[in-house]
């Protein structure tokens, strides 16, 4: 049985904390920012139910992304754990030379882009309440939260939203699917940007700002995703999932686009966009909708895909030649599923969704076909087989019954999508 393990966040600029009442963990695992910048993730022991300042210290000279020789600047704390007061000020940019420093200061421009928050939910009223908590702390001078609520089975979200939240927009979306939710938005909005989060999710206070700060600063840039952090990691369930690579996509910032001719076919190097963002932290340009649609409603979240709608909108972005960001100081906290049992229908449904993404996208682009599916070959040997043969002869972090079970989902996914080609669904090909 797995021990849980503690959430934080260490800011460097201030005092390293002393962290109390810790028994049923067996470590803790902590943001590091500096100046509210995340840098990385630090893995600390629980001893005797407590991690002293010195622990925590040693922790971080220890950590290969963080330079010793610039954390012992700090003015807080030296390595014996006591305070100091004559070192200079910590420089993050020598640090952690990965992350690059913006040249223009945005508090200072007079115009920020507007800016509509999505969040697309359905029968999960507790969740969006956190979830909407969280968005009322964003100070940003023009924002507008809109909540669709997808299908609802009762009235407990709309009721939550009128009566506790009358600043926020409610509209209901009749039609099922995570993608006819999110088309609605796209309908309901004529802000600069939309940006998109799940009800699961909890937003930190400058989501909104890092978000469009890429915007304002990158006119060609026209979709941005964001560092998804896990919210906790109590159960044995939240700590595999994020053992499994949760939806952590790292702390460097990526620029992804695509320079050579239009008409060249470009999947064999940026189809699998799962590694640059998910659809729990990502905003595109109004017009961009506009221009190329909505998100196709055979995939996502109650659609025959049962997802792949974000990462098939990354991909178009990528196709049309726009940029594609991947700014990890655009922070959200996930809540990952608790029970084992939800899951286990969580790898089966990864399963179906990386298969039937790959399928449609062969349909909808013949030009790009045979790179994808070579790229589909690569990733059920690689990812999917490969590590379900070494779960099997080697000690695993991750039970093969759950890898077995995204295995398993790769072949629903194909019958699944192939069914409905042959028969040429209108759901297989249908955009909104």
């Amino acid at each position: 049985m797995l021990q849980p393990i503690k959430v934080i966040e260490i800011e460097l600029s201030q005092h390293l904390p002393e962290l109390l009442n810790l028994e049923k963990y067996g470590s803790v695992q902590a943001l590091v920012r500096h100046q509210g910048i995340p840098l990385t993730y630090l893995e600390i022991p629980v001893n005797e139910g407590k991690c002293s300042p010195a622990e925590i210290w040693n922790a971080l000279l220890q950590h290969p992304d963080l330079n010793p020789n610039e954390l012992e600047q700090l003015l807080f704390i030296s390595a014996s754990g006591k305070q100091s007061s004559e070192s200079e000020p910590f420089q993050v940019e020598n640090a952690i030379q990965k992350h690059e420093h913006e040249s223009i200061d945005l508090q200072n421009q007079e115009h920020w882009p507007s800016v509509t928050v999505a969040i697309c939910t359905r029968d999960r009223p507790q969740d969006l309440n956190q979830c909407l908590r969280s968005l009322l702390k964003l100070d940003y001078p023009s924002l507008e939260i809109l909540v669709v609520d997808n299908a609802p089975s009762d009235n407990k979200t709309e009721n939550l939203v009128r009566d506790q939240y009358p600043q926020i927009r409610y509209i209901q979306e009749p039609q099922p699917g995570l993608s006819s939710a999110r088309n609605r938005a796209i309908r309901e909005t004529d802000t600069d940007i939309l940006a998109f989060t799940d009800d699961d999710v909890v937003v930190d206070k400058n989501w909104v700002h890092e978000l469009s700060r890429v915007f304002q600063l990158h006119p060609d840039v026209m979709a941005v995703t964001g560092l998804i952090a896990p919210y906790e990691l109590e159960t044995e369930a939240q700590i595999l999932f994020e053992r499994r690579n949760g939806f952590g996509r790292g702390f460097q910032r990526a620029w992804i686009q695509v320079h050579t001719s239009p008409e060249k076919p470009i999947a064999d190097t940026w189809f699998l966009t799962a590694k640059w963002g998910a659809g729990a932290n990502m905003a595109f340009r109004h017009r961009f909708f506009i221009q190329e649609g909505g998100f196709p409603l055979a995939l996502g979240a109650g659609s025959p895909g049962q997802g792949g709608e974000d990462l098939e909108m990354f991909f178009r972005v990528l196709k049309r030649r726009y940029a594609l960001v991947y700014e990890p100081r655009a922070l959200v906290w996930h809540r990952h599923r608790k029970q084992m049992d939800k899951l286990k229908k969580q790898m089966l449904s990864y399963g179906i969704g990386s298969t039937f993404y790959c399928m449609y996208c062969a349909v909808i682009y013949p030009e790009e076909r045979w790179a994808i599916l070579q790229q589909w070959i690569h990733l059920v040997w690689n990812w999917h087989l490969c590590r379900l043969l070494k779960s099997f002869i080697r000690n695993k972090e991750i039970p093969s019954s759950l890898i077995l079970l995204e295995f398993v989902g790769i072949w629903l996914g194909l019958w699944r999508s192939l069914k409905l080609l042959f028969r040429k669904s209108e759901n297989f090909i249908f955009y909104s």
